[in-house]
């Protein structure tokens, strides 16, 4: 079920509103109700003052029976129920449609609620002249209910009917989602070979993120094809020469008339297989350096035992070529890479420095540790690389025209890929003293999370 983005983000907005709304109207109906029990309460005062006025003025003029009489010839209708009592509770007046009964308890003066003649009553007791006489003027609260709600309804009614108003809430969330739904169709209408990176300018910045990681997706698939691609190439490009020239001596062992002509044409095709085994590791190698896998299988890694272990796997390289392997390594350098990357590194560089070294030559592998970087140095004392040609050697197949037999040309290209993986820089050296090539590798801690403290 698809999920809208837009009724979504609606719903949420409705409820909030809602939930404002329902406060607001609860608080209004509170205060309100507060506010008009106030002005109702005053009102019975105020009624109640003007009554012990009235009391006075006819107590002193000793015609209090008279009271009542006018009160009813007058033919007012009063809104409020009064009576007013003597000290020892005789009632001596009432005004139209009061009980002859007290509404309240006499002894509780001020405003009390009061359950009379199955009615509740809000009522006001006040004594005048001394406690000589006793005033109460009561109010229906059924009337005082009615009269509340409908003061109420009033001051919510211009809030309800703003409710209707939600659907423009629907059409602006609508048309602010307009960005979004504009990014969704231009994304699908690509084809998948169209990986050229969206436009970031006038980008809502609510979505500039989406925008953001959507063109480094763009750009790491535009990797992944890329090296798809050369890998691609770079393999029918290599394998056809060894495989053709191993079907080529396949047909001379057929055709040799000699026992000497058909061993070596064996021998060819030993050695074109041989190069063509190697050229088939390196390139498994080269492409399986994926960027996004690799990096998290990151490990913290002790250098001088890795080196050690890569040192003893090149001992028979070595020793056949009449090379000395040697390490000079700082205790303790820690350092956190893809241990499996790094002991290819650093043994595509030994192979290429043992190879490159003359008989009874030498290779160093040199290890130390500054504030913010770790140095991997490999050092031999062959002939070396010119100026001219130390960046062209990191470019796939490409292989000195004094080279040794059998090598691939791939070597320093995995080198160079490895480096840029763990965000380390390499330079190819002259030595300081003598012939030869330093290949220096720089893991820089500024740079990346890769330096581990020792």
């Amino acid at each position: 079920m698809t999920r809208s983005l837009s009724r979504r983000l609606f719903f949420m907005v409705l409820l909030c509103v809602l939930s404002i709304w329902s406060s607001m109207v609860a608080f209004t109906w509170w205060r309100t109700i507060e506010d008009i029990h106030q002005v109702f309460d005053n009102e019975l005062t105020l009624v109640a003052q003007l009554l012990e006025v009235a009391t006075r003025h006819e107590g002193a003029e000793r015609d209090i029976s008279d009271y009542e009489t006018d009160l009813n010839r007058s033919g007012v209708v009063y809104p409020l129920v009064f009576q007013i009592w003597s000290d020892d509770h005789r009632l001596l007046v009432r005004g139209p449609k009061a009980p002859t009964e007290p509404i309240a308890p006499l002894d509780l003066p001020g405003h009390v609620d009061s359950h009379f003649g199955g009615h509740s009553w809000r009522v006001y007791t006040r004594q005048v002249q001394d406690g000589k006489y006793l005033v109460q003027v009561a109010r229906d609260h059924t009337d005082l209910n009615a009269r509340i709600t409908q003061f109420v309804l009033n001051v919510v009614k211009p809030m309800l009917l703003a409710l209707p108003l939600l659907a423009v809430l629907w059409f602006g969330i609508h048309r602010g989602l307009h960005p979004l739904h504009d990014l969704g169709r231009r994304v699908g209408q690509r084809g998948f070979q169209n990986l050229v990176p969206l436009p970031e300018q006038a980008v809502p910045t609510e979505i500039s993120a989406l925008v953001k990681e959507l063109n480094g997706l763009f750009a790491r698939l535009q990797g992944a094809i890329e090296r798809n691609r050369r890998f691609t190439g770079d393999a029918a490009h290599e394998l056809r020469t060894p495989i053709a020239g191993a079907l080529i001596q396949l047909k001379s062992i057929e055709l040799s008339r000699t026992p000497e002509e058909r061993e070596h044409a064996i021998g060819q095709v030993r050695l074109a297989l041989t190069r063509l085994n190697h050229v088939v590791d390196q390139l498994l190698t080269l492409a399986s350096i994926e960027p996004e896998r690799l990096r998290t299988e990151f490990e913290a890694i002790e250098l001088e035992d890795l080196a050690t272990e890569v040192i003893a796997q090149q001992h028979a390289l070595a020793d056949a070529q009449g090379v000395s392997l040697e390490l000079e390594a700082e205790p303790g350098i820690g350092l956190v890479a893809n241990r499996q990357l790094i002991a290819i590194l650093l043994g595509n560089l030994l192979s290429n420095a043992i190879n490159a070294a003359p008989r009874v030559g030498w290779v160093r592998v040199r290890l130390r540790r500054t504030d913010e970087s770790v140095w991997m140095v490999v050092e031999d004392n062959g002939p070396g690389i010119p100026d001219g040609r130390k960046e062209w050697a990191f470019e796939r197949f490409n292989r000195l025209p004094d080279a040794p037999v059998g090598g691939s040309g791939l070597g320093l290209s995995i080198v160079r890929e490895i480096v840029r993986l763990h965000q380390a820089t390499i330079q190819l050296l002259d030595p300081e003293e003598g012939t030869g090539l330093c290949v220096r590798v720089v893991f820089d801690g500024k740079n990346s999370p890769i330096l581990s403290e020792s």
